[in-house]
């Protein structure tokens, strides 16, 4: 899967000019993290990145599980607990990686410099199917409210200006 991205963002980047093909080398993910209970004061363990407690539409619990490195690409999916079908309800992802940081230049991502380095900050909440009173209901802000306790969390652990 890794060398198969890692095509496509060379492809990307230098059909877009933002790289020649041959200086987006993609190196390989770790391995995913084993799925843990989230720990609300410390979501997907990254320092300060805090929610209020959050359950499932039947009351599930959630979890999480991470891969990668916020050296390169870093991602963490939330998901409820016995809820298979419906994958993650949350997947975040911190992007330092040249590569794929080219196919994000001059969007709406969030982004900042940290150590010299162009980082960026995504947030994927609509792909997980429930109505907005189910949302509500689990306890889960707003997408906004996440992605700015997510951002502020990042920028801060990655001394981003």
């Amino acid at each position: 899967m890794a060398g198969l991205l890692g095509v496509a963002a060379a492809a990307l980047a230098e059909t877009s000019g933002c790289a020649p093909g041959d200086a987006t080398a993609v190196g390989e993910p770790s391995n995913p993290s084993n799925i843990s209970a989230t720990h609300f004061g410390k979501v997907c363990a990254l320092p300060g990145f805090a929610l209020h407690k959050i359950s499932g539409p039947r009351g599930q619990s959630v979890h999480e599980q991470t891969s990668g490195s916020t050296d390169s690409v870093w991602l963490c999916d939330l998901s409820f607990t016995d809820n298979g079908k419906n994958g993650p309800f949350t997947r975040l992802a911190i992007v330092r990686d040249p590569s794929f940081a080219a196919s994000l230049k001059g969007t709406r991502v969030a982004q900042a410099q940290c150590d010299g380095v162009a980082t960026y900050f995504l947030l994927d909440n609509n792909t997980y199917p429930w109505e907005p009173q189910e949302r509500a209901a689990s306890g889960l802000p707003s997408e906004r409210d996440v992605e700015v306790a997510f951002v502020d969390a990042a920028r801060a652990s990655l001394g981003c200006r």
